[in-house]
């Protein structure tokens, strides 16, 4: 009403104005709702027809926005008043064990039924965590579209096939995601590698000696590998006496190796990077071209520690690679004649060699 004053005129809300403001709003908010909904509408989804009944202690227009939300399709809570028969009927009962689904449904032409026991929790959350449960419910029938179709025909009438295939693609992407497969050796720990590699073995203040070994591994997990190895070297050196050959040193080693490694692998190469110990037993042999230089032969131990790295391409349990070694030794041998020596293991020692290997 209006109120007429000297100076100024004053507008004050009466109770008319009030009830078209509240109307207006309810109107507004009628339009943003009917709006939400359509967006909701997935273009030829199958249509699901929910029935609850009153005995569910439930909000059912919280369980019915839920179930909307989860399953993204068109929902008919009035099949009688629908302009095409539903795809999936959906009944919420009540049973002496609880709350009774039942699904018809025509997209795989079968009927399902499960009982179920409604948390003591508050009134919105059973309604949603019944929503939950049969939007799952919904979508276990439909994951039947990404099986191989039945040896015998269903009876009933078939859903549309919009219908259908639209529910193929909700089951998908429902459906939850498979970890990518890995080969039999990298599903777990517990397996066993067995190999043999071939090479040289090089000291800095000794010589070149041809080595092979055989190797083995345990591998209690994935990238984990505890070795053990061992080796058999010789080698063979001219000692110079004046200006000729007076000599031949001829050196075996015999040697194990202890290692523990960090095994990294793609779908076709494997990397191994560790460090060990290794420990031998050598036998030095000499022979004699002068009548004055008498030979001898002794044995003695040797070893140190080392750094071990390794590459190898992979044909299932199979690897072929190279082989890598580089160690300090700490227990040094060597031979002497005249005072000095003709033959050492001694220094920095490094071996290269090729390996094939098969893990089980």
């Amino acid at each position: 009403m209006a109120t007429l004053g000297r100076d100024e005129l004053v507008l004050r809300p009466g109770g008319c104005c009030r009830r078209s403001c509240v109307a207006l709003a309810w109107l507004l908010l009628g339009l943003g709702l009917a709006t939400s909904a359509r967006a909701q509408t997935v273009k030829d989804a199958p249509r699901v027809a929910t029935f609850v009944d009153p005995c569910v202690p439930i909000d059912q227009e919280h369980f019915h926005r839920v179930l909307a939300i989860e399953l993204g399709t068109s929902l008919d809570f009035a099949s009688g008043n629908a302009e095409e028969p539903p795809a999936t009927v959906v009944r919420v009962g009540c049973s002496s064990a609880g709350i009774e689904l039942a699904l018809h449904d025509s997209v795989t032409r079968k009927a399902m039924q499960r009982s179920l026991e409604l948390p003591a929790v508050e009134r919105p959350m059973r309604a949603r965590l019944l929503a939950l449960a049969v939007a799952e419910f919904v979508v276990a029938s439909w994951i039947e579209l990404r099986l191989s179709p039945p040896p015998l025909e269903p009876l009933g009438p078939r859903a549309p096939a919009r219908a259908a295939a639209q529910a193929k693609k909700i089951a998908q992407t429902r459906l939850p995601v498979r970890p990518p497969e890995r080969d039999s050796e990298d599903a777990g720990g517990g397996r066993w590698l067995l190999g043999a590699s071939a090479g040289a073995l090089a000291f800095s203040q000794g010589g070149l000696m041809g080595q092979v070994s055989l190797h083995g591994e345990q591998r209690p997990s994935r990238h984990i590998a505890l070795g053990l190895g061992v080796s058999v070297a010789h080698g063979s050196w001219n000692v110079l006496w004046g200006d000729a050959v007076g000599a031949i040193a001829r050196l075996t080693s015999t040697s194990g190796k202890l290692g523990f490694s960090y095994v990294a692998s793609t779908p076709r190469v494997e990397l191994l990077a560790g460090a060990g110990v290794r420990f031998g037993l050598v036998h030095f042999a000499g022979e004699s071209a002068q009548h004055s230089l008498r030979a001898s032969e002794f044995y003695a131990p040797w070893g140190g520690p080392l750094l071990q790295l390794s590459a190898a391409v992979r044909w299932g349990g199979l690897r072929l690679g190279i082989d890598l070694e580089l160690g300090y030794v700490t227990l040094r041998v060597e031979a002497l004649i005249a005072g000095g020596p003709i033959a050492q293991i001694a220094g920095v020692w490094g071996h290269a060699g090729v390996l094939a290997a098969w893990v089980f």
